[in-house]
């Protein structure tokens, strides 16, 4: 049910940006997005602060090459590449909630770290999946991202029944903001929005594997520190005796094919095999893991197609 909210929840950011785009003036859409110039830079007149609960992007180097190319697509849509500011590849994440928006105490980020460490423990490790961007009618191009467990459904609820903070904010889905279009024609917006329409089309999905979580600090959105992080509770070590468990696990989904279960199945299946690497112990290093893991998710792709 989760996932079926969070899909509709994107189709209607892209339909509402469609709309927006086709029944405004060049004028209105001026207006739009002459706000974004405050956005993504540490100077301005009226600065906005932020302490916030993310999933780090920046160290799955396949969703970092992705944004980066993603990046040169949306500036060839473009007259100059001035007309939008990214986020930096070196901090791109996705955050699960913010916990404190206003004026910030010194202290502010110490004590969201405090106020979710009892619980990090009780947490376990998930994939995420990049499922490609998005336009929103603000100007904001975001990511779509895929949770493959409830793991990041429970800390959001966590986050809800905790004691209440000045601008507390769960959002119901997991984006990745990639950037905000400074300025555009109604062409060029027109243009973004059917490239990001096309890459979602083309994106298979690009995972990535979340152990903790940071708490970070925003100035006007720009991630400005990462100054603690959240480890999640350990899994259990696990041996890898042969190579019999690759195909088990092929097996396994071929299965769930059969008995004709949704895409969602071999997600799930990829995110237990994740976590049942996780660990490797015996005479196999985790270089040997990680080439068991890959020899299982290859066939699970071709199965998907």
């Amino acid at each position: 049910m989760a996932r079926e909210i969070s899909r509709g929840i994107f189709e209607s950011i892209s339909r509402d940006a469609r709309e927006f785009v086709e029944q405004s003036t060049a004028l209105d859409l001026q207006n739009r997005l002459e706000a974004n110039r405050a956005w993504l830079k540490e100077e301005g007149d009226s600065p906005q602060s932020s302490v916030f609960v993310c999933c780090d992007l920046f160290s799955t180097q396949s969703v970092v090459s992705y944004v980066k190319a993603l990046h040169s697509r949306i500036e060839r849509a473009l007259k100059s590449p001035r007309q939008v500011r990214f986020v930096p590849l070196g901090i791109q994440h996705c955050t699960l909630f913010t916990d404190e928006r206003g004026p910030l105490a010194p202290n502010a980020a110490e004590n969201t770290f405090k106020r979710y460490s009892d619980f990090t423990g009780q947490w376990e490790p998930f994939d995420l999946v990049v499922r490609g961007p998005h336009l929103a009618k603000d100007g904001g191009i975001i990511l779509e991202i895929e949770a493959c467990s409830p793991e990041p459904l429970r800390i959001k609820e966590q986050a809800k029944a905790m004691p209440p903070t000045e601008g507390r904010v769960v959002n119901p889905i997991i984006f990745s903001t990639v950037g905000y279009l400074l300025d555009a024609s109604i062409e060029e917006a027109r243009r973004i929005w059917q490239k990001c329409a096309v890459e979602r089309r083309k994106q298979t999905g690009t995972r990535t594997r979340i152990r903790g979580l940071r708490v970070a600090v925003s100035l006007n959105r720009l991630t400005v520190g990462l100054p603690y992080y959240l480890s999640f509770r350990p899994t259990a070590v696990r041996s890898l005796p042969d190579r019999s468990a690759a195909r088990l696990l092929i097996k396994l989904y071929g299965l769930a094919e059969q008995h004709r279960l949704d895409s969602l199945s071999g997600e799930v299946l990829l995110n237990e095999v994740s976590t049942w690497l996780e660990h490797p112990a015996g005479p196999r290093s985790l270089a040997a893991a990680t080439a068991l893991f890959a020899e299982c998710v290859e066939p699970l792709k071709r199965n998907a197609m």
